[in-house]
């Protein structure tokens, strides 16, 4: 039953998301920061990651990307982040196994067949 509630939630927030913005990206979180400055996510963000989300002194939340190789992946790494921010500002925590569902929703309705398979493994 869990496991139910759980998908509802998630494919109602992947519908709603993806009726709001081409990108599919949660709209709210349209003000948070990216950079691409691939240097100082490596230095920034764990090694297994495409990329990670920052809190600075100021209490400002940035995304940092290292290289993507697609733009794809790219559009796939930014949603998870943004829904990684929108978590830790409505809650201040972050569940990684709503964002990968989130992520592998997105990949599936986007018809990104390869993300979609390498996220079913790993969510």
């Amino acid at each position: 039953m869990k496991n139910i509630i759980l998908f509802l939630f998630i494919t109602f927030f992947a519908n709603s998301i993806f009726a709001n913005n081409d990108l599919g990206v949660p709209g709210q979180m349209e003000h948070i920061q990216i950079s691409k400055n691939s240097s100082i996510a490596e230095s920034k963000c764990p090694n297994s990651s495409d990329g990670c989300l920052i809190k600075d002194d100021s209490g400002n939340l940035t995304i940092y990307l290292k290289d993507i190789p697609s733009l794809e992946m790219e559009q796939i790494a930014i949603l998870g982040l943004r829904f990684d921010a929108f978590q830790y500002e409505s809650t201040g925590k972050v569940n990684k196994f709503k964002t990968c569902r989130m992520q592998l929703a997105f990949a599936q309705k986007n018809g990104h067949r390869n993300a979609a398979n390498l996220l079913k493994e790993k969510c």
